[in-house]
């Protein structure tokens, strides 16, 4: 009597165990099917759009394209600022108060390298940098240094195509005049 009932616990509990696979399976399955309808819907907004017979107001969908370009790069600049003073203010911590000011040369003189298209004023900024960077390699390593570097140019270039999207969208809105 026992056995089959350790026998009868040990299927119950085999299916139980298929149950819970069929019904994960049946959720994936569910999962897919709405993407599927979210992704054949989109397509039927496409297909109005694309196959329309109206006429297209480029200016207005140029502009859309501008502004939903700029929706997704604005927080992404927001955060690397973030990331940007966050290494700052870790490289001026590090360094102590005495040569912080250096943290900010160091960052001050690699924007204008940026900047520059002269060679040899490029090369007395890089000259300027090598300096800046030995006199903190005391308290920072290369790597942190050159992490602190690379970062804030990235944050520019961000910046940068931050606001050619911003200027972009402004002469999308105000047309030139014939």
């Amino acid at each position: 009597m026992e056995r089959q009932v350790t026998i009868s616990r040990q299927e119950n509990q085999a299916l139980q165990s298929q149950n819970q696979q069929k019904q994960q399976t049946i959720n994936e399955q569910q999962s897919q099917i709405t993407q599927l309808h979210q992704q054949v819907q989109n397509l039927h907004e496409l297909s109005a759009l694309a196959l329309s017979n109206s006429s297209y107001n480029f200016n207005q969908l140029k502009q859309e394209i501008s502004r939903l370009k700029y929706q997704e790069l604005a927080p992404q600049v927001r955060n690397e600022n973030t990331k940007l003073n966050q290494l700052i203010s870790e490289a001026k911590n590090k360094v102590g108060e005495n040569l912080a000011f250096i943290v900010d040369l160091l960052l001050e003189t690699q924007g204008q390298v940026e900047k520059t298209s002269e060679s040899s004023q490029r090369e007395r900024l890089n000259g300027k940098i090598e300096a800046y960077q030995t006199t903190l390699e005391n308290s920072l390593t290369k790597e942190k240094l050159q992490t602190l570097l690379n970062k804030q140019k990235e944050f520019r270039q961000l910046e940068e195509n931050l606001t050619r999207l911003q200027i972009n969208e402004q002469m999308i809105q105000v047309p030139p005049k014939k």
